[in-house]
Protein backbone atom coordinates (compact mmCIF):
# COMPACT_ATOMS: atom_id res chain seq x y z
CA UNK A 1 0.00 0.00 0.00
CA UNK A 2 1.30 3.82 -0.92
CA UNK A 3 0.00 6.11 1.82
CA UNK A 4 -1.44 9.16 0.31
CA UNK A 5 -0.14 12.04 2.39
CA UNK A 6 3.67 9.96 1.30
CA UNK A 7 2.70 10.22 -2.26
CA UNK A 8 1.72 13.54 -2.08
CA UNK A 9 4.70 14.65 -0.68
CA UNK A 10 6.79 13.01 -3.20
CA UNK A 11 4.45 13.93 -6.42
CA UNK A 12 4.71 17.95 -5.48
CA UNK A 13 8.60 17.30 -5.19
CA UNK A 14 8.88 15.70 -8.93
CA UNK A 15 6.29 18.39 -10.26
CA UNK A 16 8.49 21.36 -8.94
CA UNK A 17 11.43 19.95 -11.52
CA UNK A 18 9.28 19.39 -14.15
CA UNK A 19 9.16 21.41 -17.34
CA UNK A 20 6.00 23.29 -18.25
CA UNK A 21 4.51 20.81 -20.55
CA UNK A 22 5.19 17.70 -18.36
CA UNK A 23 3.06 19.32 -15.78
CA UNK A 24 0.18 20.08 -18.17
CA UNK A 25 0.69 16.47 -19.50
CA UNK A 26 0.39 15.07 -15.54
CA UNK A 27 -2.46 17.23 -15.08
CA UNK A 28 -4.53 16.40 -18.36
CA UNK A 29 -4.10 12.43 -17.50
CA UNK A 30 -5.65 13.38 -13.92
CA UNK A 31 -8.76 14.78 -15.58
CA UNK A 32 -8.97 12.63 -18.12
CA UNK A 33 -9.72 9.68 -15.69
CA UNK A 34 -12.42 11.66 -13.91
CA UNK A 35 -14.28 13.04 -17.48
CA UNK A 36 -15.87 9.43 -17.49
CA UNK A 37 -17.71 10.34 -13.91
CA UNK A 38 -18.60 13.53 -14.80
CA UNK A 39 -20.04 12.59 -18.47
CA UNK A 40 -22.43 9.71 -16.80
CA UNK A 41 -23.36 11.79 -14.66
CA UNK A 42 -24.81 14.61 -16.46
CA UNK A 43 -25.80 12.30 -19.00
CA UNK A 44 -28.18 10.29 -16.34
CA UNK A 45 -29.14 13.33 -14.54
CA UNK A 46 -30.71 15.40 -17.81
CA UNK A 47 -30.32 13.60 -21.47
CA UNK A 48 -32.07 16.98 -22.89
CA UNK A 49 -30.11 19.42 -25.25
CA UNK A 50 -28.76 22.01 -23.11
CA UNK A 51 -26.83 19.18 -21.10
CA UNK A 52 -25.81 17.40 -23.70
CA UNK A 53 -23.77 20.65 -25.07
CA UNK A 54 -22.71 20.93 -22.02
CA UNK A 55 -21.56 17.35 -21.79
CA UNK A 56 -19.80 18.06 -25.27
CA UNK A 57 -18.18 21.06 -23.74
CA UNK A 58 -16.86 19.64 -20.54
CA UNK A 59 -15.11 16.67 -23.25
CA UNK A 60 -14.07 19.54 -25.26
CA UNK A 61 -12.40 21.14 -22.70
CA UNK A 62 -9.81 18.19 -21.62
CA UNK A 63 -9.09 17.64 -25.06
CA UNK A 64 -8.20 21.81 -25.71
CA UNK A 65 -5.48 20.64 -22.84
CA UNK A 66 -4.07 17.65 -24.52
CA UNK A 67 -4.15 19.61 -28.26
CA UNK A 68 -2.55 22.97 -26.14
CA UNK A 69 0.38 20.42 -25.20
CA UNK A 70 1.42 20.20 -28.73
CA UNK A 71 0.27 23.33 -30.21
CA UNK A 72 3.27 26.23 -30.23
CA UNK A 73 1.41 29.22 -29.13
CA UNK A 74 -0.41 29.09 -25.99
CA UNK A 75 -4.44 30.35 -26.39
CA UNK A 76 -5.01 32.27 -23.48
CA UNK A 77 -8.34 33.14 -24.47
CA UNK A 78 -9.64 29.72 -25.47
CA UNK A 79 -8.59 29.05 -21.26
CA UNK A 80 -9.73 31.71 -19.90
CA UNK A 81 -13.27 30.37 -22.06
CA UNK A 82 -13.60 27.15 -21.05
CA UNK A 83 -12.24 27.65 -17.16
CA UNK A 84 -15.13 30.31 -17.25
CA UNK A 85 -17.84 27.41 -18.49
CA UNK A 86 -16.18 25.12 -15.94
CA UNK A 87 -16.73 27.43 -12.97
CA UNK A 88 -20.24 28.22 -14.59
CA UNK A 89 -21.06 24.36 -14.64
CA UNK A 90 -19.43 24.05 -10.81
CA UNK A 91 -21.44 26.73 -9.36
CA UNK A 92 -24.50 25.26 -10.13
CA UNK A 93 -23.49 21.55 -9.17
CA UNK A 94 -22.54 23.56 -6.02
CA UNK A 95 -26.01 24.83 -5.47
CA UNK A 96 -27.88 21.22 -6.22
CA UNK A 97 -25.61 19.93 -3.47
CA UNK A 98 -26.67 22.45 -0.85
CA UNK A 99 -29.88 22.31 -1.36
CA UNK A 100 -31.89 20.49 1.41
CA UNK A 101 -35.05 20.15 -0.57
CA UNK A 102 -33.61 18.62 -3.64
CA UNK A 103 -33.26 14.78 -3.93
CA UNK A 104 -29.95 13.30 -3.26
CA UNK A 105 -28.15 12.37 -6.72
CA UNK A 106 -25.67 9.39 -6.81
CA UNK A 107 -22.17 10.29 -7.59
CA UNK A 108 -22.88 14.19 -7.55
CA UNK A 109 -20.15 15.14 -4.94
CA UNK A 110 -18.38 12.34 -7.61
CA UNK A 111 -19.37 14.77 -10.90
CA UNK A 112 -18.27 18.21 -8.77
CA UNK A 113 -14.84 16.72 -8.20
CA UNK A 114 -14.43 15.72 -11.84
CA UNK A 115 -15.31 19.35 -13.12
CA UNK A 116 -13.10 21.03 -10.10
CA UNK A 117 -10.27 18.04 -11.71
CA UNK A 118 -11.02 19.11 -15.30
CA UNK A 119 -11.10 22.77 -14.34
CA UNK A 120 -7.53 23.08 -12.61
CA UNK A 121 -6.11 21.17 -15.45
CA UNK A 122 -7.01 24.35 -17.68
CA UNK A 123 -5.42 26.07 -15.03
CA UNK A 124 -2.36 24.16 -14.76
CA UNK A 125 -1.96 24.82 -18.74
CA UNK A 126 -2.57 28.59 -18.61
CA UNK A 127 -0.27 29.10 -15.49
CA UNK A 128 2.49 26.09 -15.82
CA UNK A 129 2.39 26.00 -12.54
CA UNK A 130 3.50 22.68 -10.24
CA UNK A 131 0.70 23.59 -7.60
CA UNK A 132 -2.13 23.69 -10.16
CA UNK A 133 -0.71 20.05 -11.57
CA UNK A 134 -0.56 18.82 -8.02
CA UNK A 135 -4.22 20.19 -7.25
CA UNK A 136 -5.63 18.26 -10.18
CA UNK A 137 -4.22 15.07 -8.53
CA UNK A 138 -5.77 16.08 -4.64
CA UNK A 139 -9.08 16.53 -6.43
CA UNK A 140 -9.02 12.72 -7.98
CA UNK A 141 -8.41 12.06 -4.75
CA UNK A 142 -11.26 13.85 -3.08
CA UNK A 143 -13.41 12.59 -5.54
CA UNK A 144 -12.90 8.63 -4.55
CA UNK A 145 -13.31 9.58 -0.96
CA UNK A 146 -17.05 10.51 -1.71
CA UNK A 147 -17.22 7.23 -3.61
CA UNK A 148 -16.04 5.20 -0.81
CA UNK A 149 -17.88 7.37 1.59
CA UNK A 150 -21.54 6.38 -0.66
CA UNK A 151 -19.92 2.58 -1.17
CA UNK A 152 -17.42 1.50 1.12
CA UNK A 153 -18.92 2.84 4.47
CA UNK A 154 -21.14 0.07 5.43
CA UNK A 155 -18.75 -1.46 8.29
CA UNK A 156 -18.48 1.85 10.06
CA UNK A 157 -21.92 2.05 10.32
CA UNK A 158 -22.59 -1.53 11.65
CA UNK A 159 -19.75 -0.89 14.22
CA UNK A 160 -21.69 1.88 15.35
CA UNK A 161 -24.97 0.41 15.83
CA UNK A 162 -23.48 -1.99 17.81
CA UNK A 163 -22.27 0.69 20.36
CA UNK A 164 -18.66 0.31 18.85
CA UNK A 165 -16.14 3.17 19.89
CA UNK A 166 -16.32 6.59 17.46
CA UNK A 167 -12.93 7.34 17.18
CA UNK A 168 -11.49 3.72 16.46
CA UNK A 169 -14.51 3.62 13.78
CA UNK A 170 -13.30 6.75 11.94
CA UNK A 171 -9.76 5.12 11.74
CA UNK A 172 -10.57 2.07 10.50
CA UNK A 173 -12.84 3.15 8.13
CA UNK A 174 -10.00 5.87 6.88
CA UNK A 175 -7.83 2.54 6.79
CA UNK A 176 -10.14 0.99 4.45
CA UNK A 177 -10.04 3.79 2.36
CA UNK A 178 -6.66 3.93 2.31
CA UNK A 179 -6.68 0.19 0.99
CA UNK A 180 -9.39 0.68 -1.39
CA UNK A 181 -8.50 -0.70 -4.78
CA UNK A 182 -9.72 2.35 -6.58
CA UNK A 183 -7.42 4.73 -4.70
CA UNK A 184 -4.26 2.35 -4.74
CA UNK A 185 -4.89 2.12 -8.79
CA UNK A 186 -4.94 5.82 -8.95
CA UNK A 187 -2.16 6.49 -6.81
CA UNK A 188 -0.41 3.96 -8.77
CA UNK A 189 -1.41 5.23 -12.08
CA UNK A 190 -0.04 9.00 -11.20
CA UNK A 191 2.98 7.63 -10.39
CA UNK A 192 3.19 5.63 -13.79
CA UNK A 193 2.64 9.06 -15.07
CA UNK A 194 5.75 10.98 -13.70
CA UNK A 195 7.52 7.91 -14.60
CA UNK A 196 6.91 8.33 -18.14
CA UNK A 197 7.12 12.15 -18.24
CA UNK A 198 10.27 12.20 -16.27
CA UNK A 199 11.72 9.61 -18.81
CA UNK A 200 10.62 12.07 -21.35
CA UNK A 201 12.40 14.77 -23.74
CA UNK A 202 12.04 18.45 -22.57
CA UNK A 203 9.74 19.26 -25.67
CA UNK A 204 6.76 17.80 -26.06
CA UNK A 205 6.73 15.65 -29.72
CA UNK A 206 3.37 14.74 -30.75
CA UNK A 207 4.56 11.26 -30.32
CA UNK A 208 4.94 10.63 -27.24
CA UNK A 209 1.60 13.07 -26.18
CA UNK A 210 -0.39 10.33 -27.93
CA UNK A 211 1.38 7.28 -26.21
CA UNK A 212 1.39 9.32 -23.06
CA UNK A 213 -2.17 9.80 -23.00
CA UNK A 214 -3.00 6.30 -24.17
CA UNK A 215 -1.50 4.71 -20.95
CA UNK A 216 -2.74 7.21 -18.94
CA UNK A 217 -6.26 7.32 -19.62
CA UNK A 218 -7.14 4.01 -20.67
CA UNK A 219 -9.18 3.44 -17.65
CA UNK A 220 -11.39 5.81 -15.75
CA UNK A 221 -10.95 6.86 -12.29
CA UNK A 222 -14.24 4.97 -11.25
CA UNK A 223 -14.35 1.58 -13.85
CA UNK A 224 -17.24 2.01 -16.60
CA UNK A 225 -18.77 -0.72 -16.00
CA UNK A 226 -19.26 0.59 -11.92
CA UNK A 227 -20.74 4.39 -13.95
CA UNK A 228 -23.59 2.59 -15.76
CA UNK A 229 -25.16 0.78 -12.85
CA UNK A 230 -25.91 3.52 -10.84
Amino acid sequence: MIDWTEHKVWLREKLEHFHGWKNIAFAAACAGRTLPVYLSYAEHLDPGRRVRTQVDQVALAVEFVWRGLIDIDKDVSGAQSYISMLERIIDEMEDVEGADSLPIIFFDSEALYAAYSINSSLLTYLNRRPLDAARTASYNYDLLGYYFSETGSEQSDVDMEDGGDPAKSQREEFLRFANHPLLQNEINQQRQDVAMLDAANTVAPATFVTSFREASTNISIIPSDILSKF
